[in-house]
């Protein structure tokens, strides 16, 4: 049993990597999620799983920002 002087650090939660895409047209895909047509905003892993449908890609930073008027 530790004594009640060791201090124990919980593991910091690792936030969730985002990643832009840009798709053709509206896709539903069960267990992954949804994309609009244009600009969206996911997971990391879920973009790896998205890249492989035609018409998604992913958009730089630059991009959305020229798209959004920043």
């Amino acid at each position: 049993f530790p004594s009640h002087d060791t201090i124990v650090e919980e593991p910091k939660a690792k936030e969730d990597e985002k990643v832009a895409l840009w798709s053709a047209r509206n896709l539903r895909w069960t267990g992954v999620g949804y994309l609009s047509t244009g600009y969206n905003i996911v997971t990391k892993e879920a973009a790896e799983k998205w890249l492989g449908r035609q018409g998604v890609r992913i958009a730089s930073p630059e991009e959305v920002a020229t798209y959004y008027g920043k």
